[in-house]
């Protein structure tokens, strides 16, 4: 998989990674919510992340990110 990053400016990334914080989160976690405003980006770094609501659902591995609207 390509990073997200792989186009961008050393500056622009350099920017970006200052500003990530590192969560761990354990299996049956719900990170978010169907309806909640993702003010945020999460990028999965290791492990499996499934995605779902009433009408798909859809599973994220490491390398993949979400979030951000």
């Amino acid at each position: 998989k390509g990073s997200m990053f792989m186009k961008q400016d050393r500056e622009f990334t350099e920017a970006i990674l200052v500003k990530l914080e590192y969560e761990l989160f354990n299996a049956g976690d719900i990170i978010i919510h169907q309806d909640a405003r993702a003010d945020h980006m999460f990028f999965i770094e290791h492990g499996r992340v499934l995605v779902k609501n009433e009408y798909f659902q859809m599973e994220l591995y490491d390398g993949d990110h979400f979030g951000g609207d």
